[in-house]
């Protein structure tokens, strides 16, 4: 999920990179920004290469706007929903008598649908034990679980009307919730339709930059080549959720946002949602940010037994600071570190400066920055990560835990 909230101490901590890199005996990127080469083929015959070139679409849908829009006024689950939409409508105007209880009911149903299995849990809590499960199940990356967990969401990410979406369901819930899903819908899409309106007109250029972008053939090489990085290939990928998955497009799907200065996104299955508010007038080219959660979408496609294995190896080596949650520690710094620098760096070059903020979470930053150069290489040959990663990473991360903890010292 990226998140671009920026965190002051930072600054602090971005100041350390290039001697961190040094005491793991890893060569860091910084300063450079030179061209990047083009992509040759794996150093080994055979090893590892994706036939199928990725595609990621970019749309507008006004049932999936709807959905989300909703979904995160009703608050239906704190630990999921982003509070700024829910504050916004509030501060429209927007609420009326009685809406507390239509979401209270509504909270009951999206938990009755809801596959929360594989979920991102809270963070290890200072003088804590690593928790056992982020060495068990999916360990340290998405789950696949993830990637089926809301058929609910799904079936509104990929209409383009609500009755559409009400018609897709059907058959998954019961019929009295799909009545009252109806009839949610019906008293709280008058009060949405000017937000939806404001997503159509105020994406509209940016929608096009960024589908623009995301067809460039040397595009889709790329992410092609970065999938099988992040998830391998063959035995070492999970095999389709459902037999129709691997037919089926990722889309990049626009929805309404409240906050110009920040971005938020999150992949939802073959969906990857987009909460991008242009100002009036701007283009926001957010073909990174979606390749960020690309990234995101491909680790939950690495078969268990990988990511149980990559884990286990980084976590022998590296005992995280307290605090960061599971997804935080490795997944999130691999897509900053592919999805946004490297991404920028090949095919953004004028938006590419080591001198900017790659992610609010400042271990995020630092540590996308630290495995920056370890990645690239790893997409330039096809090599998916192994052990020899697991190594490299673990080294970094305990090399940048100790300079957090000099930092962090009086």
């Amino acid at each position: 999920m990226l998140r671009s909230t920026p965190r002051p101490s930072l600054r602090r901590l971005a100041g350390l990179i290039v001697a961190v890199g040094t005491a793991a005996g890893i060569r860091t990127a910084q300063g450079q920004s030179a061209p990047a080469p083009v992509l040759g083929a794996p150093t080994k015959p055979g090893e590892a290469t994706v036939s199928v070139p990725v595609a990621i679409g970019v749309a507008y849908r006004e049932a999936a706007d709807l959905f989300e829009l909703l979904d995160h006024v009703s608050a239906w689950w704190p630990d999921y929903v982003e509070p700024a939409v829910g504050d916004a409508w509030r501060a429209r105007g927007l609420t009326a008598p009685g809406d507390s209880s239509w979401f209270a009911r509504y909270a009951r149903v999206r938990a009755r649908y809801f596959d929360r299995r594989g979920q991102e849990g809270g963070g290890r809590a200072a003088g804590d034990a690593v928790p056992e499960a982020w060495r068990a199940g999916s360990g340290l990356f998405s789950a696949a679980a993830t990637r089926t967990a809301d058929p609910v969401a799904a079936a509104f990410h990929a209409a383009d009307r609500v009755e559409a979406a009400l018609a897709a369901i059907d058959t998954l819930v019961t019929r009295e919730d799909r009545a009252f899903l109806q009839a949610f819908y019906a008293r709280f899409t008058p009060r949405a339709a000017p937000l939806l309106a404001e997503t159509r007109a105020l994406t509209a250029a940016s929608r096009a930059a960024t589908a623009l972008a995301l067809t460039e053939p040397t595009v889709a090489a790329y992410l092609t080549r970065v999938a099988t990085v992040v998830a391998g290939s063959g035995a070492d990928s999970a095999a389709p959720v459902t037999a129709s998955e691997a037919d089926t497009p990722y889309t990049a799907v626009y929805v309404w946002w409240p906050d110009t200065a920040q971005t938020r996104a999150t992949p939802a299955g073959r969906t990857l949602v987009l909460r991008v508010r242009p100002a009036a007038g701007d283009t926001v080219n957010s073909a990174d940010v979606v390749a960020h959660e690309f990234i995101h979408a491909a680790a939950a496609t690495m078969s268990a037994a990988r990511q149980r294995d990559l884990s286990t190896r980084v976590l022998a080596g590296c005992t995280p600071p307290a605090g960061l949650r599971r997804l935080v520690l490795l997944e999130e710094p691999i897509a900053t570190a592919l999805g946004n620098i490297e991404f920028r760096r090949r095919f953004q070059p004028a938006r590419f400066s080591w001198r900017r903020r790659w992610y609010g979470e400042p271990w995020v930053d630092v540590y996308a920055r630290l495995l920056h150069p370890v990645l690239a290489e790893r997409v330039e040959t096809g090599v998916p990560l192994d052990t020899a990663f697991a190594r490299d990473a673990a080294a970094l991360c305990t090399a940048l835990g100790r300079a957090v903890g000099h930092a962090a010292s009086p």
